[in-house]
């Protein structure tokens, strides 16, 4: 695992309780690819709540649950151990039967999965669900970004006292004889001088 995201861990986890608070999950497991620069084919378990000791530490990219997001890269969810065979040795491993997934990318790349399990009162998944497991994921890439991991970086904020560069372009422009901007009066034009029509010519006898 990167060591700066191991030093992250106690803020990650900060933010995968969101998980049952907000979708009411109760277990979630957060999973990152363990190398900012380098292609990998595995995810590393980061942080998790509410699984035993025999959660999976390592996932692979043929991992049924990643799989899926290389298909159909959005969130998804099952809520029976029958919905889907890929899915059932996942979920009888821990004696669960309802999955939402949620993919966290960074700059179009999957670097990691946040996994969800039960929803508390026995209730299933539903869209809801997959909507604020899209908040809790764009929490991930906040801290992940504040650190510029996975060569993310914080957005650069313009001082409010920046001149506008826009404008000076448009002054410019005016400068140079283009188009006035809506708003500012046309000068007025200048008269076209008329010739004036010439007599015409008297025949002689």
């Amino acid at each position: 695992m990167l060591s700066q995201i191991a030093t992250l861990e106690p803020r990650l986890k900060e933010i995968l309780y969101r998980c049952l608070e907000e979708v009411r999950a109760t277990k979630s497991a957060l999973y990152i690819v363990p190398t900012a620069d380098v292609e990998e084919n595995t995810f590393e378990l980061v942080t998790q709540y509410g699984f035993n000791d025999q959660i999976d530490k390592v996932i692979q990219l043929t991992d049924p649950r990643i799989e899926r997001l290389m298909v159909r890269r959005l969130p998804y969810f099952h809520n029976s151990i029958s919905a889907d065979p890929m899915f059932s040795e996942i979920l009888f491993a821990h004696g669960t039967d309802r999955i939402l997934v949620a993919p966290v990318y960074a700059r179009g790349r999957l670097i990691g999965i946040i996994d969800m399990r039960d929803k508390a009162g026995k209730k299933p998944f539903a869209d809801p669900d997959v909507e604020k497991a899209k908040q809790i994921t764009e929490g991930i890439i906040d801290v992940l970004r504040g650190e510029k991991l996975f060569h993310l970086a914080a957005i650069e904020l313009i001082e409010a006292t920046r001149p506008n560069e826009f404008t000076n372009v448009v002054g410019q422009m005016r400068g140079r004889g283009s188009a006035p901007a809506a708003g500012t009066p046309a000068p007025a034009a200048r008269p076209v001088p008329v010739p004036a029509t010439a007599a015409p010519a008297t025949r002689s006898a």
